[in-house]
């Protein structure tokens, strides 16, 4: 039984309950969300190795590029490698400026069209795995390809997946390692076509 001695207590021992509730304490309870698992995306950029591209990785919705996730450099071999944590989903990586050694003429060549190099490339992603991806001539057409499908309504995924497949689909490779890549007479042959605007399905 309640007594005027009594309530005021009470009520203050049910209002410093609600507080600890609220507040996420007295029960030593953590409400942050789990870090997510640390994956990574790993490969070489090729035109010819391309030694000292700065290489960025960006979080990629609906072919909109979203949160730097990590950053690296290219070694003299064109071989990279970015770390970071994310959730499953396209992931738009670019490599820009940089040199490499062109294999006929043994020039070192740092531009095309009067432009610093860049090289990029679209996978789609899963939440802490180690994926690997080659940035060159033939990706620049992938991302392309995938670009020009999500502005015609497709879904950021499903654009990245058919792309891949489309440009794997005519070269009958997967783009993952130098060795599998055509010569790079052909990939700059390939590129030309991209930059005239040529549509390649």
């Amino acid at each position: 039984m309640f007594t005027k001695n009594t309530i005021k207590p009470t009520l203050g021992l049910m209002a410093a309950s609600l507080l600890l509730s609220a507040c996420g304490g007295g029960d030593g309870g953590d409400n942050t969300p789990p870090a997510r698992d640390t994956g990574s995306i790993s490969g070489n950029v090729f035109d010819a190795p391309v030694n000292g591209a700065k290489i960025d990785v960006f979080e990629y919705k609906d072919g909109k590029v979203g949160r730097k996730l990590d950053s690296t450099t290219s070694n003299a071999f064109g071989d990279y490698k970015l770390e970071f944590e994310s959730s499953s989903m396209p992931l738009y990586v670019v490599a820009q400026q940089g040199s490499y050694t062109d294999p006929l003429t043994k020039e070192i060549v740092s531009s095309s069209a009067n432009k610093t190099l860049r090289l990029e490339g679209i996978v789609n992603f899963s939440e802490g795995s180690d994926q690997k991806l080659m940035l060159t001539p033939l990706t620049n057409i992938v991302s392309g390809l995938a670009k020009y499908k999500i502005a015609n309504g497709e879904s950021g995924s499903d654009a990245v997946s058919e792309a891949l497949d489309s440009i794997n689909g005519m070269y009958g490779l997967m783009l993952t390692k130098p060795s599998q890549l055509i010569s790079p007479k052909v990939a700059r042959a390939v590129l030309l076509h991209q930059d005239t605007n040529m549509v390649l399905c």
